[in-house]
């Protein structure tokens, strides 16, 4: 050990001053002769004019990282300050080059920026740069508004909600827009009394139902939209068919109409609501034309023309209408002219007669009207308006109950006769005084007096002829006599339906 430390600080300083010199030496030796080195750097690569392709609906991809490596030769001393940041390296997406859409690559262009002094060479190791294309689309996509939840009691979102606007279109490439199956707003509802009215964000849906999120690759517009949703009242109003439209078979009438549907429930706003009390179908929807059995008949009520505001929200809004068709059935009503008929405008210069008292009125009804018809029903009249003197065969106007139909039409003879002038008695004048002298003088008749062949209290005037009476004969009773009643023969009844007319004659004065 001590033999070791004795020979390494033998000489020391020879020794340290040996070592100087080697190294300095060395040093000049390396600054003279500094050989060429070589080193591989990653160098990233600039894409420009890409405009040219996204003007035209494309984007791209770089196949890889986007880097390239670049072989650099400098002196040794110099390699070290060789970096990527010298270089510039692009690909001119104008000068693309290809076999298919989609797939293309663009020749790398390189150049020197720093160092140029110092950098003796250099090789870029690959050529090209890869790219995938893909087209950029635009495409619409309509809103479903999901309903969340329950509206109130006694309310109900009466129609479908409404996205204003109803639809948004989604641009990207085509593979993340493919993605797309649906566009849904999920709106909640739950104990809701009035409209409802927001704003929000539609969600993009695949086809498994999970969300596509709208990021950097896809742009949405608009990007919010306005959900409107009327939530109005309900009511329970029943339905009513009261009249149907058109004319059965020959012989037949409607007997009954029945709507198998006792009510139906709407909604509204409450101030129209109040103002529904029933859904009445009109008569122009269900024709019974031609008809000569009971018929069914299916109505849509939701395509009525409601009450503005009103909607049919069972359901099942469909009912079941049944007309019911009977044959007619008929019967005779015999009334009484002078009594049952009133005869229109008379003048006092006439009398009016029948020439018979009855008339036979034939109706025709369903056997449950016919049973509830009665003959004092009919409302009967004749217009004498204007009329002469003379005889006239005249028609019967006649008014009779609802659904009961008039068979035939009925005439009656009438006689137009003046009224007869009443005689005016002419007063007796009195007997005048006479004096004693007077009485004994023989008073001379007037040679002008005109002399009667008839004798005291005689008339040569005869009695006024009235048109239908018969000259009065002489007759030997006496005024108590001519008082007394006359009896007749009972007539048969006025008013029952008879099944046959009766020949009677005698004569109705009116």
């Amino acid at each position: 050990m001590k033999t070791l430390k004795k020979t390494l600080l033998n000489n020391l300083t020879l020794k340290l001053l040996a070592v100087v010199i080697a190294f300095f030496t060395w040093f000049v030796v390396m600054y003279n002769i500094n050989p060429i080195s070589q080193k591989t750097i990653r160098v990233p690569v600039r894409i420009i004019n890409s405009e040219v392709l996204t003007g035209k609906n494309w984007e791209y991809d770089v196949v890889g990282d986007g880097y390239v490596e670049v072989e650099v030769s400098a002196k040794s001393f110099d390699l070290a300050r060789v970096d990527a940041a010298d270089f510039n390296l692009y690909v001119d997406m104008r000068y693309l080059t290809g076999s298919t859409n989609t797939e293309k690559r663009g020749t790398i262009s390189t150049e020197i920026v720093n160092n140029t002094d110092i950098i003796k060479s250099y090789k870029v190791l690959s050529t090209y740069l890869e790219f995938k294309l893909e087209e950029i689309v635009t495409r619409e996509y309509k809103i479903n508004v999901i309903t969340k939840g329950s509206a109130a009691e006694n309310f109900i979102a009466a129609k479908e909600p409404t996205a204003v606007p109803d639809s948004i279109k989604v641009t990207g490439r085509s593979s993340q827009v493919d993605k797309i199956s649906s566009v849904v707003y999920y709106l909640n509802i739950d104990d809701a009394s009035e409209e409802i009215n927001e704003t929000g964000a539609p969600i993009l849906l695949d086809s498994s139902g999970a969300v596509v999120e709208a990021g950097d690759d896809l742009k949405v517009t608009p990007e919010r939209v306005q959900i409107v949703l009327p939530i109005m009242q309900t009511k329970m109003v029943k339905v009513t068919c009261p009249e149907v439209s058109g004319v059965p078979a020959t012989g037949y009438t409607v007997s009954d109409i029945e709507v198998d549907v006792q009510s139906i429930k709407i909604a509204g706003y409450k101030a129209i609501l109040s103002n529904v009390s029933a859904i009445e179908i009109p008569a122009d929807v269900i024709s019974v034309e031609g008809i000569a059995q009971t018929k069914t008949y299916i109505v849509d009520l939701s395509t009525l023309d409601l009450p503005e505001g009103i909607t049919v929200v069972s359901s099942n809004p469909t009912v079941n209408v049944t007309v019911a068709v009977e044959k007619l059935k008929q019967n005779t009503y015999r009334i009484s002219l002078t009594d049952d008929v009133s005869v229109e405008g008379k003048s006092d210069l006439h009398d009016y007669s029948f020439d018979t008292n009855i008339a036979d009125i034939k109706v025709s009804g369903t056997s449950a009207d016919l049973m509830a018809m009665e003959a004092a029903n009919i409302q009967a009249s004749v217009s004498v308006y204007g009329l002469d003197a003379g005889e006239y065969s005249l028609p019967l106007s006649i008014t009779l109950p609802e659904d009961i139909i008039l068979v035939n039409s009925v005439f009656v003879n009438v006689s137009v006769t003046p009224k007869e002038t009443p005689e005016i008695p002419t007063p007796t004048p009195e007997e005048p005084t006479t004096t004693a002298e007077e009485e004994t003088t023989t008073e001379e008749p007037s040679s002008e007096e005109p002399i009667s062949e008839e004798g005291p209290g005689e008339s040569t005037a005869e009695e006024p002829y009235v048109p239908g009476e018969t000259e009065p004969e002489e007759s030997s009773l006496e005024p108590e006599d001519v008082a007394e009643p006359v009896e007749t023969e009972p007539t048969e009844n006025i008013g029952d339906p008879v099944e046959s007319e009766a020949d009677l004659t005698e004569e109705g004065n009116v």
